[in-house]
């Protein structure tokens, strides 16, 4: 007979089970784990190279009821351990959360290795180990222009076109509402995925962007609702206003929502650095409305010790003169008159949009990592033309629909930069994919074989594809601006997106082609430059004032589509560039820089503006007005003001014949500094020291086929040519598109050359007061495994002496293997200069590497080689 039962038997087996002294193997699976080894859930795979602190997340957790003492976790690649970490215990039945150390000083690849935990159960080494695709990336070019997706898609297809940045990172509004501070900014899931996305972005080169859009204006959640409702803005009678609403961002409720939702932010995907950027909010002040509450009735008086002006008149646009009794019969008011400071407060601070932009800014800023984190907000210019729109976030920008005419893509560029000269901002640029049907192609052509084939495949779409020679056009007369980035907005109108979309649909496969080269041509190779070109001080002013636009209904408020806006055009046409400036500048800087002043549908001036125009004119300043002026000046050129009749052929022709008038006039008593023979081809310049840079944009359009045929838009681009001249002597001029030197002939005040245009074309001309002659490459002769040196690169003139200039290059450094190696890539070389961090790495392969550089200018290449060598 058994001294044990069966029973007793199953009682013995589960407590030496539970006590962790037998290893059993599971029902139906592989042997029960004493120590697993997991990576946490969102635990980043890619880093930078020679990044600091690099870790991999990871989670241990100890399966019996024994102590497991001792443990160490490595990381090893092909068998080779290249990383350490002892950790103390591990108490039974628990888990522990550690950091292991990644080997960044490794060249950028991609990296199959194995993390593995050991440790001691009593005098028994047991161990976990778990495979990681690890990936080290290189280091970035922080000149580099941004391109980016304003939306998000697939990373194969953004990389294809050249994009360099999208929305990644994910927020559950909803849920911060309704948990408040201590609330995530997403499920663990969701947040796992999105910082898994992050490092995909990184591992191809590009960035994500955090997004907070307008969850406060929509109505898609009840918790929406619920804050709307009870914050919504109201009128004076403390009614809520109707139609079109919008909340009250002065309320304390919901200022402390959205920095929840900011800090919840940065907490879940702050310490990526893939998380790139971050919209503060988008769109979001077309609603407002002057606002009521107590707290807006107090703000008010204390700023201003009165209370808001009461005429019911008043709208967030202002109150004409016409509904103001005793206005001043010249048109001159106070600089500190009621209605007009009562709205530069509102648009500054009062209806709180600025304030809580910053708030939002200095939370992010705080709680992300990324030294390079920046913010933006858009569309940053759909305001009046005061100073502030977008607080204290890093880069304000503005969408543009680049029809019927594409170079008020200039317009709206020069109005962000006149909206940004009142604080630190920088500039960046957004063009629409998108473009309304109804504006270019309203109405079905009733027969078949008059109908563009789009018309015929998708009748029914009501947001088409812009047409690709207006997206090209658009492009050049951005970049000719010192812009920090590009963006673009409507991928579903430039791809056939799987995802489908409600009514952007895709109605023109060629503006893609055209995007990606524009992209792989312009602002790869020559954008790491571009971005550290100023502008070229301007000698031509145009008045956007406030002013008028609060007591006269004036400006163009981001849109570019009203006479003021064609004013501007007609300028472009007439081969001057202006400066946009606002009241404020003048207040502030003066009109002493400038020759010209043009002041458009300037109905109503302050007393002193209207003193700094009288001294500018005295001291023999050309003031240009429209037939809209009302103030007792007398203007040395008048322009008749005109409404586009939506003929865009005629349309454009008008506004060109205002042009050659304006010319004739200005001609006898104004030097350019350059020049077009073609008005169809506008010129414009940037400046560093004593090289300039010259854009030539060729606007020559007529109708296509595509939606032409509506005859609301020159859509198609034609080939032309055009005299370009400066007013400089002995110089040297590059095309930099074709990095070669240009021949030029002499006049007796500069120098020109005949310049042949394909359709939509733009061309960058460099011109420097020295030949490039040489490029110097200084590097120690022999360099070894592990070491860190500056590779030093000169762009030398004539004299031996670095070029004072911005001079585009691309380096190539091969290694000894045929490989491109870190640092390879497009650069801009500041005062003819550039310096590269080169580190080689403990895995780099030794013998001759090479390094080949190309001035993009002149087309000068120069090669050096250097040894590394294993010094162990």
């Amino acid at each position: 007979m058994n001294i044990f039962d069966h029973s007793q038997i199953s009682y013995f087996f589960v407590l030496a089970l539970l006590l962790g002294n037998i290893n059993c193997p599971a029902l139906g699976s592989s042997e029960r784990k004493i120590l697993e080894l997991k990576l946490q859930p969102g635990a980043r795979k890619v880093f930078y190279k020679l990044e600091k602190n690099a870790a991999l997340n990871i989670k241990i957790s100890n399966k019996t009821n024994t102590e497991i003492k001792k443990l160490i976790v490595n990381i090893s690649i092909n068998g080779k351990i290249v990383s350490t970490r002892q950790l103390s215990s591990l108490a039974p039945l628990s888990n522990m959360e550690a950091k292991c150390p990644v080997d960044t000083l490794l060249r950028p690849d991609v990296y199959k290795s194995k993390i593995t935990v050991s440790g001691f159960q009593g005098n028994r080494k047991i161990s976990d180990s778990t495979a990681v695709k690890l990936t080290i990336v290189p280091r970035r070019n922080l000149h580099e222009m941004p391109v980016i997706m304003w939306g998000d898609a697939d990373i194969p297809s953004l990389k294809e076109i050249g994009f360099t940045h999208e929305f990644a990172g994910v927020v559950d509004f909803g849920k911060i509402l309704k948990e408040g501070k201590c609330a995530k900014a997403a499920s663990d899931e969701t947040i796992a995925k999105t910082r898994e996305n992050l490092d995909r972005l990184m591992a191809n080169g590009m960035y994500g962007g955090v997004f907070f859009f307008r969850w406060l204006r929509m109505r898609k959640t009840s918790e929406a609702r619920k804050l709307i409702k009870k914050f919504q803005r109201v009128d004076r009678n403390g009614e809520p206003y109707s139609g079109n609403v919008s909340i009250c961002m002065r309320s304390p409720e919901v200022v402390e929502f959205v920095t929840n939702s900011g800090q919840a932010a940065a907490e879940a995907y702050g310490d990526h650095p893939g998380l790139d950027f971050g919209l503060l909010y988008s769109e979001v002040r077309d609603a407002v409305k002057p606002c009521f509450h107590k707290w807006d009735r107090d703000a008010y008086k204390k700023f201003s010790g009165n209370h808001i002006p009461t005429s019911p008149q008043l709208t967030k646009r202002g109150i004409h003169f016409s509904f103001i009794e005793d206005f001043p019969k010249n048109h001159v008011v106070p600089d500190n008159y009621p209605f007009l400071k009562y709205m530069k407060w509102f648009w500054q601070k009062g209806d709180g949009w600025n304030n809580t932009l910053t708030s939002l800014n200095q939370v992010l800023k705080k709680n992300t990592s990324n030294p390079n984190f920046w913010t933006f907000h858009d569309p940053a210019t759909r305001t009046p033309s005061v100073w502030g729109s977008g607080g204290d976030v890093d880069v304000i920008s503005q969408w543009t629909y680049c029809y019927p005419d594409p170079i008020k893509m200039g317009l709206t560029t020069d109005e962000l930069f006149a909206m940004a000269k009142g604080s630190r901002q920088k500039v960046m640029k957004m063009t629409q994919i998108i473009c309304y049907r109804n504006k270019l192609a309203p109405k079905l052509p009733e027969k078949i074989q008059d109908r563009a084939s789009w018309e015929i495949e998708k009748p029914d779409a009501k947001i088409i594809t812009i047409p690709p020679d207006l997206l090209r056009e658009a492009f050049w007369c951005k970049i000719a601006r010192p812009v920090k980035g590009i963006m673009y907005h409507g991928w579903p109108s430039l791809v056939e997106d799987p995802r489908g979309h409600h009514s952007y649909r895709c109605t023109n496969h060629e503006a893609k082609k055209v995007l990606t080269g524009l992209i792989r041509d312009i602002v790869r190779p020559l954008g790491p430059a571009l971005t550290q070109i100023p502008d070229r001080p301007a000698k031509v002013a145009f008045l956007e004032s406030a002013t008028s636009q609060f007591l006269a209904s004036g400006g163009s408020w981001g849109w570019g589509e009203n006479w003021d806006s064609d004013m501007y055009l007609v300028l472009l046409w007439a081969q001057l560039q202006p400066e946009i400036i606002y009241d404020e500048t003048i207040k502030r800087d003066g009109l002493g820089k400038y020759k010209i002043l043009v002041l458009p549908n300037c109905q109503v001036l302050t007393e002193s503006v209207y003193k700094a125009i009288n001294d500018f004119q005295d001291k023999g300043g050309i003031v240009i007005a429209d037939d809209r002026l009302k103030p007792p000046l007398i203007p040395d050129i008048v322009m008749k003001s005109r409404k586009r009749t939506g003929e865009a052929g005629k349309d454009k022709q008008a506004l060109q014949d205002k042009a050659k008038k304006l010319r004739k006039l200005l001609d006898p008593v104004y030097e350019r500094h350059g020049d077009s023979t073609n008005p169809d081809v506008i010129v414009r310049f940037r400046k560093y020291k004593n090289t300039d840079y010259l854009f030539a944009v060729n606007d020559k359009r007529t109708f296509g086929k595509y939606v032409g045929h509506h005859g609301k838009v020159m859509e198609k681009g034609l080939k032309t040519s055009s005299t370009l001249s400066v007013r400089r002597k002995d110089v040297t001029v590059y095309d930099v598109k074709n990095h070669q030197k240009i021949n030029t002939l002499s006049t007796p005040d500069g120098i020109r050359w005949k310049v042949n245009f394909t359709p939509a074309e733009g061309k960058l001309f460099m011109i420097t007061g020295k030949p490039i002659k040489t490029i110097k490459i200084a590097l120690p002769p022999k360099t070894n495994i592990g070491g860190e040196y500056q590779l030093k690169i000169f762009v030398l003139d004539s004299d031996g002496n670095p070029i004072d200039a911005v001079v585009p290059l691309e380096v190539k450094i091969i290694d000894s293997k045929g490989q491109q190696a870190e640092w390879s890539g497009y650069h801009g070389a500041k005062d003819g200069q550039l310096v590269l961090p080169l580190a080689i790495a403990p895995n780099d392969p030794i013998g001759k590497w090479t390094i080949t550089v190309r001035d993009l200018a002149s087309g000068t290449i120069e090669s050096e080689n250097f040894n590394i060598i294993d010094a162990h």
